[in-house]
């Protein structure tokens, strides 16, 4: 039985090392060619191949050859194992000349080649450290602001997306301390929040292919906490960003991160960063997606006081060894829940170590259930009941980073146009900044209106805490005893003076000195008031007269001036700016929004937009009123054409599917219903009626643009091919001009 699991343990391991030494070749591969596999490169250089023929000696080994690290050689073994196992042959059978058995042969090869590598590395001509490097926390925390940087690409194909998403897979990869693959496993029903965290479960693990063992209750449950101090690297804000953001419409598909291939992708956004200017310093050469979770794991372990190891490991989803599996059983929750509180960014030194995430009050609450989550997300209703757990909390970090998000994400970027930036149509900034002002809680240790409590907090941040709750009320008593001290200073002057006028009289008189004097202090203090006063009148007049007729609506040319709708009546609010002679609904270089996803530009088309203009944030009313002459580019113009036709297809689908009749305006309340009906029944009938079942394109994230581009192919689904000849060409040029202007007067 002792051989059994000492073998045992020994297959662990190998498997172990040789999914990690993978896990770093295949990103370096990735590196150098783009994701191409080198495989027969790999055999060449097998050190298998340069011993063949030689005995136990490899002291021999060409220094000039290409020397792989002691892991990858393990990994080959461990792979050659494997193909003996599936292949029902016995890999320790005796059958060498020698009497030895093929694993004690390689076994002291491996020995062997160990040296060779120690020597290597000991004269330089070996790196020291083998694989990715391991990733710090400073490092971690500029690779999330550069995530949230990236920005789309006007000419390329990308729509604003890519950075949300990296972002959230930088902090799930760093707080999980999971591989790359684990994007790609995720789906809605692994989400659920508990208290005040979020519970993550992962099904399938390095050590756990099959996903046997895991359970809700199980190690596979890692639990993520929020850090209200540092937005930038938060993992509940990056998660939120991401949902919210993100277009729902088929009931089957449940997967968080939509695609096929998020492990390619996040490799892809990764290198994306990493190739930046700013990044090229050599700490940042051996960074890949394994970075991460060496990065967290090492992060966790180099706390002095931390979380114990077997937490760690079975965080990182790591063996035990055979005997420690075998009597240590699933480790209380707590201590799982004190290593996502440390990888979020709390720091176990300070006093807010025990800081509760933003959560809305019950008032608060009440009001967004009133409201309803469905309109602040697409797919609510399709959403699993654990994952709806979760979207309050989510909305929460939205509602309480909201002017930090203002700051890190441009007027123009994707996130501006989701739902939950639209639910209150042009009020809908205001309602969120009332809501974030006073139906947000965030406290610590304890709330005392909801009953959320701390976890993951040991005793000594608990000492911590009960030393500040004492230095607190020490404050608060030294603060008591100054304004004590301050109002006896202030008042004893005062009852001097009273005790004087008492004592001043003389036989029922008081001298006609002491009275002139009253008299001369309450005259002079009645003289300064109106004086004042009429000095501060007289500069608002003056300054009322030199402002001309632009200031009086508002700084810039803008003020708040409402429009009214002459197709359906409906009080319209927005600002106006006024440049070129005239009045515009948008100011002087507005930039037309260009690869955006149809249902922002919906959103825009029937409610407008917060633009961020010198530095303060104004409302854009609806894009529908926008003319030609509002725009200065000749290729917004034509932006401008192309969104009326596509906005106007899904206005005359989605109005009949829904029985919305047209003396009925879109609003707030009806837009995202609209747009649900219209959309998915263009899309069927441009991409065909099974386009949706066919996933070939991602139709929730195709830009107008895009579409308008199908608008104009023929029924067949086949382009239009312009003839040769020239009057071709201009039936071409009519025929699309026509449809142009004939969308444009229809909409008008």
């Amino acid at each position: 039985e002792e051989q059994e699991d000492q073998e045992e343990q020994e297959d662990q391991e190998e498997q172990e090392d040789q999914e990690d030494q993978e896990d770093d070749d295949q990103e370096d591969e990735d590196q150098e060619d783009d994701g191409d596999h080198e495989d027969e490169e790999e055999q060449q250089d097998d050190p298998h191949n340069v011993h063949e023929g030689e005995n136990e000696d490899i002291s021999g080994y060409q220094a000039s050859k290409r020397t792989l690290s002691l892991g990858a050689l393990q990994g080959y073994k461990s792979a050659l194992k494997a193909y003996y196992r599936d292949r029902n042959v016995a890999f320790d059978a005796t059958g060498m000349p020698s009497g030895s058995t093929l694993n004690d042969r390689l076994s002291r090869l491996i020995k062997g080649y160990g040296r060779v590598v120690t020597q290597k590395k000991s004269t330089g001509v070996m790196k020291l450290k083998e694989g990715k490097s391991v990733l710090a926390v400073r490092e971690y925390g500029i690779i999330c602001e550069k995530m949230t940087q990236i920005r789309s690409d006007t000419m390329a194909r990308e729509i604003g997306s890519t950075g949300l998403f990296g972002f959230a897979g930088t902090t799930i990869m760093w707080n999980c301390c999971c591989r790359s693959e684990t994007l790609d496993i995720l789906h809605l029903e692994h989400f659920d929040w508990e208290n005040d965290c979020l519970k993550l479960t992962i099904l399938k693990t390095k050590m756990d292919q099959g996903g046997v063992d895991a359970d809700i209750f199980s190690p596979r449950t890692r639990h993520i906490f929020a850090a209200p101090n540092k937005p930038m690297s938060c993992p509940i804000l990056a998660i939120a960003l991401y949902a919210f953001s993100q277009t729902r419409m088929r009931i089957s598909h449940t997967k968080f991160f939509l695609g096929n291939d998020q492990k390619q992708r996040f490799g892809q956004v990764l290198r994306r960063v990493l190739s930046t200017e700013d990044m090229q310093e050599e700490v940042w050469r051996d960074v890949g997606s394994h970075s991460f979770r060496k990065g967290s794991v090492t992060h966790l372990l180099g706390i002095p006081g931390g979380p114990v190891s077997t937490s760690i490991f079975q965080r990182a989803s790591w063996s035990l060894g055979n005997t420690k599996d075998r009597y240590i059983g699933t480790v209380e929750p707590g201590n799982d829940q004190y290593c996502g509180r440390i990888l979020a960014g709390n720091n176990t030194k300070s006093e807010n170590f025990d800081v509760l995430p933003p959560h809305f009050t019950r008032e608060g609450l009440a009001r967004i259930n009133d409201i309803g989550m469905h309109k602040f997300i697409d797919g609510y209703d399709t959403f699993p009941d654990s994952y709806k757990r979760c979207l309050p909390m989510f909305l929460a970090q939205i509602v309480y980073h909201l002017d930090r998000l203002k700051d890190m994400f441009p007027s123009h970027h994707f996130l501006w146009g989701s739902p939950v930036f639209a639910v209150k149509g042009s009020r809908t900034m205001q309602f969120l900044q009332e809501l974030k002002e006073h139906h947000i809680s965030v406290c610590r240790g304890e709330c005392e209106e909801c009953g959320m409590t701390c976890s993951g907090v040991p005793m000594h941040v608990m000492n911590v805490a009960e030393i500040r709750k004492l230095r607190e009320s020490q404050e608060q008593g030294t603060k008591l005893l100054h304004d004590t001290v301050l109002n006896v200073s202030t008042s004893l002057p005062q009852d001097i003076y009273e005790l004087i006028i008492r004592n001043f009289e003389v036989n029922g008189a008081i001298p006609l000195a002491q009275r002139d004097l009253e008299k001369l202090r309450e005259d002079l203090t009645s003289m300064m008031n109106t004086g004042f006063s009429e000095i501060m009148q007289g500069l608002l007049t003056s300054r009322l007269r030199m402002q001309g007729p632009e200031e009086l609506t508002g700084r810039g040319g803008g003020g708040e001036l409402p429009i009214i709708d002459d197709r359906t009546g409906i009080l319209i609010e927005g600002e106006t700016f006024t440049w070129g002679g005239m009045q515009h609904p948008v100011p002087q270089g507005f930039i037309f929004p260009q690869k955006t996803p149809c249902k922002s530009m919906w959103q825009k088309w029937h409610l407008g937009q917060e633009e961020k203009i010198n530095g303060e944030w104004k409302r854009i009313g609806p894009l529908k009123r926008l003319e030609g002459t509002d725009l200065v580019c000749a290729n917004m113009k034509k932006n401008l054409c192309k969104a009326k036709a596509v906005m106007l297809a899904i206005e005359v689908m989605g109005r009949r599917l829904a029985n919305l009749s047209t003396d009925i305006g879109i609003d707030h309340e009806n837009y995202s219903e609209c747009f649900n009906h219209g959309y998915v029944e263009l899309v069927k009938e441009k991409y065909g009626p099974n386009a949706w079942k066919k996933q070939r394109k991602r139709f929730t994230e195709l830009s107008y643009t895009t579409m308008y581009k199908r608008l104009c192919r023929s029924n067949t689904g086949r382009k239009n091919k312009r003839k040769r000849n020239a009057v071709a060409n201009r039936d071409e040029g009519v025929r699309r001009c026509v449809w142009t202007c004939y969308i444009a007067m229809d909409s008008d």
